[in-house]
């Protein structure tokens, strides 16, 4: 047995337990019926990897089908057993929203089943399920995207990143430019990475980790000095998830010391999650202060709220209290953690506003769908094109207008959506057979940032690791169906553009300081079958 299949092997049992944990939980049918309808799903995932060479040759796009799984239900399964807790707790139609979640997910894995026969490459191949070299990944190649860059290049563009978090919120066009190069700011997170991937030939870790743990540290500071508690998880979730999906591609003889491995990593995981979680939310008691005090205290007030176990009880009692007693609620587990790396809620508020909606609705729904479609051009396109949309006009999120037209309030927010929801708004249920065609697009344009090296063996870029975290969470499914075409048409040539000039200047400018040398990674990337 390998290492990958003992994994998978040993998450599905804890699927089986959660299982077993609802039913003495919240023995209902509905609670029961909902539980199995997540144990299906959640095990035909684990299987399609099980079963397959899914992970060895398509390894980002499988990873992306996986991600969904586990943020929509698997998640929510194993979280909520974990805490006791009902998985149908807080949910306004749960039959409903993970049924169609499976059904979703079930039309995704076809999809990818069928894309994987037809891009198969070469059947005498050592990796016979593998990538076409077109001219686009040509193109890709020659630009130097699946080169691993040097360690010295992965600092140098974190500064990059360091500033569009810091001037990302700009309303300007400056603004928008920083807070595009802002997913450069993880990049010395990759260094361990490929430490793992080529070995001592590209670095010596002993050299690297102590910069990268007090990265990390300065990281979490600039987080509270900002406020912002989306970048507090970024880079934890980058390394973890990598981790993850090293781990699902080992094919090295199972030992006993990997499960030790396993257990260990995971218990520890589980024991950081409660300071995280309270770190997370003395960020969120902090942020009435965001704006008036100055980024020193910002970061005293929120290590104060850290240490006052009242207040963050308080914190949590309150927000649950207000959410539970408006029209829109976004409450399902006990720990906020846990609320942001599951979207099981989001998508049973946005079902059930879907499910209200009226046929004029419908139509006011189309058309806002169809300004969002304009609005992933920039202003100067729609104005050379004639096109009459503001895209200032369009400053909300679909979710906030789908829950909008559910008569919850006025527009103009930002609330997550789904996705499955929206289509299903649209479409009905030929939204499926519809997602099952786009489905080869969104598998295709994930894997272009995969390549295969010298030795037939699939790595993953750069690019690809830095955007592992949205690609796990959002990969086949954003709040919307106009969020994913907008991935596809201007996010990913966006981030191939700026990852490859700011790799390029970097490298530039490094071969021009006396003090630096350009190391060779040759023996590292035929080592590690880049």
């Amino acid at each position: 047995m390998t290492n990958r299949n003992a994994l998978l092997l040993g998450v599905a049992v804890l699927v089986l337990a959660a299982l077993v944990a609802q039913m003495v939980i919240n023995p209902s049918v509905e609670n029961v019926g909902v539980a199995c309808i997540v144990t299906a799903s959640s095990l035909s995932v684990l299987l399609y990897i099980y079963w397959t060479r899914a992970l060895d040759t398509h390894p980002l796009s499988t990873f992306a089908l996986f991600g969904f799984c586990f943020t929509t239900q698997m998640g929510a399964l194993l979280f909520q057993s974990a805490d006791g807790e009902a998985i149908t707790r807080f949910l306004r139609q749960p039959g409903t929203t993970f049924g169609w979640l499976a059904a979703y997910q079930w039309t995704a894995m076809a999809a990818h089943g069928a894309y994987r026969l037809f891009s198969r490459r070469n059947e005498r191949a050592p990796s016979a399920l593998t990538f076409r070299e077109g001219p686009l990944r040509s193109l890709l190649r020659a630009i130097g995207l699946y080169t691993p860059p040097r360690p010295a290049v992965l600092w140098a563009v974190s500064v990059l990143g360091l500033f569009g978090i810091v001037f990302g919120g700009i309303p300007t066009t400056v603004g928008r430019v920083f807070h595009g190069m802002s997913f450069l700011a993880w990049a010395p997170f990759l260094i361990p990475i490929f430490i793992v991937e080529f070995g001592s030939a590209y670095a010596r870790l002993h050299r690297q980790i102590l910069f990268v743990a007090a990265y990390a540290v300065f990281i979490a500071v600039l987080a509270m000095a900002a406020n912002a508690r989306g970048m507090m998880l970024s880079g934890l979730m980058t390394v973890s998830l990598f981790l993850a999906l090293t781990a699902l591609r080992s094919q090295a003889r199972f030992k006993p010391k990997f499960a030790v491995y396993g257990v260990v990593l995971a218990a520890g995981l589980a024991v950081l999650s409660y300071p995280v979680d309270d770190l997370v939310t003395a960020m969120r008691i902090a942020r009435k202060d965001r704006g008036h005090v100055d980024i020193f205290r910002m970061v005293e007030n929120t290590l104060y709220n850290f240490q006052r176990d009242d207040l963050l009880k308080a914190e949590r009692k309150a927000g649950q209290f207000v959410s539970l007693n408006s029209n829109y609620d976004e409450v399902y587990f006990n720990s906020e953690l846990k609320g942001r790396l599951v979207e099981t809620k989001f998508h049973d508020n946005a079902l059930y506003f879907g499910s209200r909606l009226s046929g004029a609705d419908s139509d006011r729904l189309a058309d806002t769908t169809v300004d969002f479609l304009w609005s992933i051009l920039p202003q100067p396109a729609l104005d050379a094109l004639g096109v009459d949309l503001t895209k200032k006009e369009s400053n909300f999120s679909m979710g906030d207008y789908m829950s909008y037209l559910g008569a919850t309030g006025k527009v103009g927010g930002f609330r997550t959506g789904s996705g499955v929801a929206h289509g299903l708004a649209l479409f009905g249920p030929a939204f499926l057979p519809v997602m099952f065609l786009l489905f080869f697009v969104v598998f295709w344009s994930i894997d272009l940032l995969a390549y295969v090296g010298l030795s037939g063996r699939v790595s993953m870029s750069a690019l690809g690791l830095l955007a592992i975290w949205p690609m796990f969470q959002y990969g086949i499914c954003t709040e919307s169906i106009t969020g994913l075409l907008s991935n596809l048409v201007r996010g990913l040539p966006q981030n191939v553009l700026i990852y490859t000039v700011a790799i390029a200047g970097a490298s530039l400018g490094l071969r021009l300081l006396p003090f630096t040398r350009s190391r060779s990674l040759q023996v590292a990337l035929a080592r590690g079958g880049a």
